[in-house]
């Protein structure tokens, strides 16, 4: 009797209270995006992984020309470093695609009539985006494969061992019109996206595939903005194809005793840094045969520029440094503007 009476409370539509749950799943898809953004982005800058692309047979980006070899040129420790992040970056990838893919299944999926038998959902051991992909509609996965064709950038896959190396993206049916689950089958099948890997098989040696996935951040960034927020109601900043570029101008102030710095990305992140220098430097510069030094000024910077020195002329430099003990010794220099055209 017992029995009976809980299997009648797992009637209930399930459904509505994972929705409830949606806008902090959206939160922690975000979080697992830009912390893999945070980790390629250094690997993108040391290899150029942001030059103009080209394209293979099919129409589809090509890396960098000179990517493989950038990264064969790096010393031991930065390609070890490059390594470790695309392995932090791919792992907290796949985890986003995963649970963005469910999601979206859930907000678009009809709620189950509250008449109808279901057993208690357990949640799986790990999920699959191929298999979260799958629930879609067809419209759904029509705009889905739209985004995934539209996003002209590239992912690049690095086979490494003691003995070689090589770069591939591997044998894939590119024919018909599901391109984007053809990549998701292909990342799954190879265990590169949710978790690049090591192997090791002793006492031959170790091999390391790696992604380095700018293409399908690019994607998921696509399908968050495009799939995820508006259904959810929330206003989502979309990432830069050249992921860390500096949009504005960094803002630098001196109010006479404290130097402040602030440096906006295209993340919308703001690195804000404040400080009180200790030392000021004096400078004081004359035309070389005179006498007397113009009035010194103070700046607590180690760069200055001269307006209104006259062409083909040389002149000495005078530079002290001073701080509440008093001034420093000078240190001479002298500079020849030259001459006008």
């Amino acid at each position: 009797m017992n029995k009976k009476t809980d299997k009648k409370i797992d009637h209930e539509d399930v459904s509505s209270g994972q929705k409830a749950n949606a806008p902090y799943i959206f939160e922690m898809i975000n979080s697992f995006l830009l912390s893999a953004c945070y980790s390629v982005d250094s690997v993108l800058q040391d290899l150029d992984g942001y030059a103009d692309l080209g394209t293979d047979d099919s129409g589809k980006p090509n890396p960098p020309d000179n990517f493989a070899r950038k990264f064969e040129q790096l010393s031991i420790d930065r390609r070890i470093k490059c390594v470790g992040a695309s392995l932090h970056a791919t792992s907290n990838l796949g985890l986003a695609y995963a649970h963005a893919l469910r999601l979206l299944s859930l907000l678009t999926s009809k709620a189950r009539h509250p008449g109808t038998v279901k057993k208690k959902e357990k949640h799986p051991v790990q999920i699959n985006a191929v298999v979260e992909y799958d629930k879609l509609s067809g419209t759904l996965k029509t705009e889905l494969n739209t985004i995934y064709s539209e996003v002209q950038s590239h992912d690049f896959v690095l086979e490494m061992s003691l003995s070689s190396f090589d770069s591939h993206r591997g044998s894939i049916d590119r024919s018909g019109e599901d391109r984007f689950r053809q990549e998701l089958v292909y990342l799954d099948k190879s265990r590169t996206l949710q978790y690049s890997h090591m192997l090791f098989s002793y006492p031959i040696g170790t091999s390391v595939r790696l992604m380095i996935p700018l293409r399908s951040i690019l994607v998921l960034n696509r399908i968050i903005a495009d799939q995820l927020a508006p259904r959810l109601g929330i206003e989502y900043r979309m990432l830069d194809s050249q992921l860390s570029r500096i949009t504005k101008t960094p803002n630098v102030n001196w109010d006479g005793e404290t130097i402040s710095v602030s440096i906006p990305d295209k993340l919308g992140r703001i690195l804000n840094a404040h400080w009180a220098p200790t030392v000021t430097s004096v400078i004081r510069i004359k035309e070389v045969g005179n006498t007397e030094w113009s009035p010194g000024f103070e700046t607590i910077f180690n760069r200055c520029s001269f307006v209104g020195l006259k062409p083909d002329t040389e002149y000495e430099v005078q530079l002290t440094h001073k701080n509440d003990a008093g001034e420093s010794e000078p240190v001479f220099d002298r500079l020849r503007v030259p001459p006008e055209d």
